[in-house]
């Protein structure tokens, strides 16, 4: 596999997982790269540790892990529900 086949032009867009993803035109080619460099690069407990810190530290960066506080902001939710709800043309 060379890198030209992971983004073909001419190839049309492939669903992965049922959903067709807007960046990768041959996600299984990407699968299978993915899935041969774990085989051969397998990890120990310590990059894995390593590389789960990292990704948190990110998640945490980017302010996708909830706050302290797991209530903050539940009354705009339960408002937007109650404004989606009002608009339904089942309600």
């Amino acid at each position: 596999m060379v890198a030209s086949e992971v983004v073909e032009e001419t190839d049309p867009p492939r669903a992965h997982g049922g959903i067709a993803h807007p960046m990768m035109r041959r996600p299984d080619l990407v699968r299978q790269l993915e899935d041969r460099y774990l085989v051969e690069h397998p990890l120990d407990a310590t990059a894995a540790m390593r590389v789960y810190e990292a990704m948190w530290a990110h998640a945490r960066a980017v302010g996708a892990l909830p706050g302290s506080d797991p209530w903050q902001g539940v009354e705009d939710d339960i408002r937007l529900a109650r404004i989606l709800a009002a608009c339904s043309p089942n309600s």
